[in-house]
């Protein structure tokens, strides 16, 4: 029988795979999941998401600040969501790659302090302007083009 001293000085070596880092992801699916986000912002209130994928973007920050508003005042936003319809490049720069989002959106209605206004949905052209920073992307900007 090993004494005591000979059962720890052979400690177990961990062969097993070290798993590989998920496969970074593209601008395209970056774009799509920020445009889901920004559908359970409305639907919900919940904003920290958004603002972390968009952080240091002005129209962003708006459209959080427009959210925001509505659920601390006690409002809400009946929203079943939007669709990317189409996603297509129009700047190149590789540091600040450029997108023309074709969106299809639900109607929406807003209930604020017994006021109650609803938008009817439809179809939307966003240009948003991407930056990689840390292995992540984040939206700097973005615009609704006139359709």
């Amino acid at each position: 029988m090993p004494s005591r001293a000979e059962s720890t000085s052979n400690p177990t070596i961990d062969t097993s795979p070290v798993p590989a880092k998920p496969p970074a992801e593209t601008a395209q699916q970056f774009l799509r999941r920020w445009q889901g986000v920004g559908d359970v912002m409305q639907q919900t209130g919940k904003t920290a998401e958004y603002s972390r994928l968009s952080e240091g973007c002005a129209s962003c920050e708006a459209f959080v600040g427009n959210v925001s508003r509505i659920y601390r005042g006690g409002g809400t936003i009946e929203f079943s969501g939007s669709q990317i319809v189409r996603i297509e490049e129009f700047g190149t720069a590789s540091r600040f790659p450029t997108f023309d989002i074709t969106v299809k959106s639900q109607p929406a209605t807003v209930s604020l302090r017994g006021k109650v206004t609803s938008y009817p949905g439809g179809r939307q052209v966003l240009r948003v302007t991407l930056l990689r920073h840390d292995r992540e992307w984040r939206v700097t900007s973005f615009s609704r083009l006139p359709t």
